[in-house]
């Protein structure tokens, strides 16, 4: 600041500092090397209220042989998202490895920011189900953290944290 030379800005006319009665709008703290840090609270007005995609809630069913037993993905969609165009998706992961199933069969994907299948396109009923394995020894896959999730894609499914972890399988 001292570069700046003479000081033209007070606390109480500054848009950051205002009133001095009020709680200051930047947080200052020293850190360890000397230097400042502020930290500031925005709020934001004007924004929509809902987002594009709701909440919503998938379990893992089996049915049949509990050696080879068929799996299924239960989605229950939010009402607000019913009607809507959007994607399902069933995902594995093994140690690093990652699987998505397409509705047919399972693919690795390497990097699944870089995209992945769906399950499923199309328009949202209030619930889906969408079988994912069978007639597969369950003992022979190893362990398996099964994953499901719903978005307009898979981007707006990662960036809106809309999956979530539906069962292991050992």
């Amino acid at each position: 600041y001292a570069s700046r030379g003479t000081r033209n800005t007070r606390n109480s006319n500054d848009g950051f500092y205002r009133d001095t009665s009020l709680p200051p709008m930047v947080t200052l703290s020293t850190l360890s090397d000397g230097s400042m840090r502020g930290e500031v609270t925005l709020g934001l007005a004007g924004l929509p209220t809902t987002t594009t995609m709701q909440s919503f809630n998938a379990s893992l069913r089996k049915q049949g042989d509990t050696v080879r037993p068929e799996l299924y993905a239960d989605f229950t969609i939010a009402t607000e998202n019913v009607s809507q165009t959007a994607e399902l998706y069933i995902a594995a992961k093994s140690g690093t490895n990652w699987y998505f199933h397409n509705g047919t069969t399972w693919l690795r994907v390497v990097d699944p920011l870089q995209g992945f299948p769906a399950s499923y396109r199309g328009t949202l009923a209030s619930s889906h189900s969408v079988k994912f394995l069978s007639g597969v020894d369950v003992g022979t896959l190893g362990q398996l953290t099964l994953f499901a999730g719903y978005g307009i894609d898979n981007l707006d499914m990662l960036q809106n944290n809309r999956y979530k972890t539906i069962g292991m399988l050992n």
